[in-house]
């Protein structure tokens, strides 16, 4: 009888560790995921200030045709672009977490999460930027 509760015990614990296993697992793909999104938006923003430096007329969402983008370069879904008043707005939508990402790889006071039209910051809060209201709430943005 003894034999069955230690059998018993080690398949609970076995299965518990699976378990952790598989959550650590999810939030590796996670953070994996965001410093993906992240280098991209990145990447893709770059190619938008060097168009406005060419064209500081150009408004609105800009297509990805009209951009130099590197060879290797694909725009990830969800990944999107706005400008306004020579002001480049990269965004993506619901992930808050990837504004801190973007944050320990840039340092910039251009990231943050839209919050009804104004830009909060992962660290400092609320900067009082104005956000266009093409930008859907939430979106996370990364802006010139």
């Amino acid at each position: 009888m003894p034999l069955i509760w230690i059998l018993l015990v080690a398949l609970l614990f076995g299965g518990y560790m699976q378990s952790e296993n598989e959550k650590s697992s999810e939030v590796l793909s996670a953070e994996s995921e965001n410093e993906t999104i992240a280098g991209n938006m990145q990447v893709y923003k770059n190619a938008l200030v060097r168009y406005i430096e060419l064209n500081p007329s150009a408004n609105g969402s800009i297509p990805d045709s009209s951009l130099t983008l590197p060879s290797w370069f694909t725009r990830r879904p969800g990944v999107a672009n706005y400008v306004s008043a020579g002001k480049v707005y990269v965004y993506y939508e619901a992930r808050p977490e990837l504004a801190s990402v973007i944050l320990r790889d840039t340092e910039t006071m251009g990231v943050g999460i839209n919050n009804n039209g104004i830009l909060i910051h992962p660290r400092s809060g609320n900067t009082g930027i104005q956000i266009p209201a093409q930008i859907p709430t939430t979106s996370v943005v990364l802006m010139q």
